[in-house]
């Protein structure tokens, strides 16, 4: 009786072990990762039926979850500089941190003369090194 009370005993000690152990590791996931020093970052561009580039006055990117205009973001305002014929930036490793193994969908509305002109939902994620385009057109055609 002795023998298998030990047994159990020793079992529970061993799962608890195995549980704490695969915590820590989810959180420090990304500790000891290398990461390669270049700058991952995608853009949005518009153009009309011709080929032509559209040019926007404003555009957006929105958090569709938490409504959270990145463009507004302080971390990001250099990021965001475009030229008003585009590409336009859309989401890069800037976010990485912050967003670190996770997914995301961010909204991108394009506005000319104060009217949005185009919006489109994109899906992005970020890994322990960069973030990635998951789902979403970048080329976008008017």
């Amino acid at each position: 009786m002795s023998k298998i009370l030990l047994s159990f005993m020793l079992f529970s000690f061993m799962l608890t072990q195995c549980s704490e152990k695969k915590s820590q590791d989810s959180q420090n996931s990304c500790e000891g990762i290398m990461c390669t020093q270049q700058f991952v970052s995608f853009s949005v561009t518009l153009s009309d039926s011709n080929g032509n580039s559209v040019p926007l006055d404003d555009y957006k990117v929105i958090d569709q979850r938490s409504g959270e205009d990145l463009t507004q973001s302080e971390k990001a305002a250099s990021f965001f500089e475009y030229e008003p014929g585009g590409p336009y930036p859309l989401y890069g490793d800037v976010f990485q941190d912050e967003h670190q193994n996770s997914e995301r969908k961010l909204v991108f509305q394009g506005f000319n003369g104060g009217q949005e002109i185009i919006s489109h939902t994109y899906t992005v994620a970020a890994d322990c090194c960069h973030v990635r385009l998951v789902d979403g057109e970048l080329n976008l055609s008017l």
